[in-house]
């Protein structure tokens, strides 16, 4: 599983869980990086239409100095706390498992993500 475009996947509500709990920011600092975050709307322009303007609770603002610290902090525990293999690099994150069977790799990788997003 490669996880493409891996700032797109990160999801607001479990990396602020991440930087109270396992980092210790809270207050002030925890408001203003979630505040960073939530506050950005986004839309899609094909020709000449645009899209209603959208908050997304995925994805982190690119083009800073901050995103890719955030985005670190979000997958640094994944080797921990789950059986996949792992290979970062910069955005890139790649997660391998192996198994007898699709049924039985598709279960050992549904439950691995589950106890990384859940800590």
């Amino acid at each position: 599983m490669d996880l493409d475009k891996a700032f797109d996947t990160v999801n607001h509500d479990i990396l602020l869980h991440k930087l109270d709990i396992q980092y210790g920011i809270k207050g002030l600092p925890l408001s203003l990086l979630k505040n960073y975050l939530e506050n950005h709307l986004h839309y899609v322009v094909i020709n000449d239409s645009r899209s209603e303007m959208a908050k997304f609770t995925c994805a982190m603002p690119q083009g800073s100095t901050l995103g890719p610290l955030l985005f670190l902090l979000y997958v640094n525990d994944l080797p921990l706390v789950s059986n996949f293999k792992t290979i970062r690099f910069a955005g890139d994150t790649v997660l391998s498992l192996s198994a007898n069977s699709m049924h039985e790799l598709t279960t050992k990788i549904i439950k691995n993500l589950k106890m990384w997003t859940t800590g």
